[in-house]
């Protein structure tokens, strides 16, 4: 496979090599889990911040309500969440791991760490914590532009 040069990357727009990021990186995550993609962060996340609703994922990774509800719906159907009805609000759902949930998001965690530390490979620590910053605003910065009204 040919590696992207110093100049070509000149050429690339910016959200062709993020996409080329997330292509590779849902392809490693592909061979190595028999889950769909877009499951794992929901379970990297419920191991941080367990007992939360499904609006919570809605605004954490920035996705539409009924993203989240296909996603938390297979969740289920595959025992790694279960939902209960809030005592406060019975209107609203809280989702917990269950132990397959855990053990799963366990093994993701780690699959994640690893292919960040090889994607990050030859970065000092320094250039990791600030690489991390200006992808955050990066993402930032996309969300607001498509909330941004182009016309002004």
């Amino acid at each position: 496979m040919k590696c992207i040069t110093d100049k070509d990357s000149k050429k690339i727009p910016l959200g062709s090599l993020i996409s080329i990021i997330n292509r590779y990186y849902g392809v490693k995550l592909d061979k190595e889990t028999d889950h769909f993609r877009g499951q794992i962060p929901f379970l990297i996340a419920l191991l941080e911040e367990n007992n939360v609703s499904q609006d919570y994922f809605a605004h954490l990774f920035n996705m539409n309500e009924g993203t989240v509800a296909r996603t938390v719906e297979k969740l289920e159907k595959n025992d790694l969440i279960i939902r209960k009805v809030d005592e406060c609000n019975k209107r609203k759902k809280i989702i917990y791991l269950t132990d397959k949930g855990r053990k799963n998001a366990l093994k993701f965690k780690s699959l994640d760490k690893k292919i960040e530390e090889k994607l990050f490979e030859d970065f000092s620590k320094e250039s990791i914590e600030n690489s991390k910053k200006i992808l955050k605003k990066i993402a930032i910065n996309a969300i607001n532009l498509c909330e941004d009204d182009f016309e002004k």
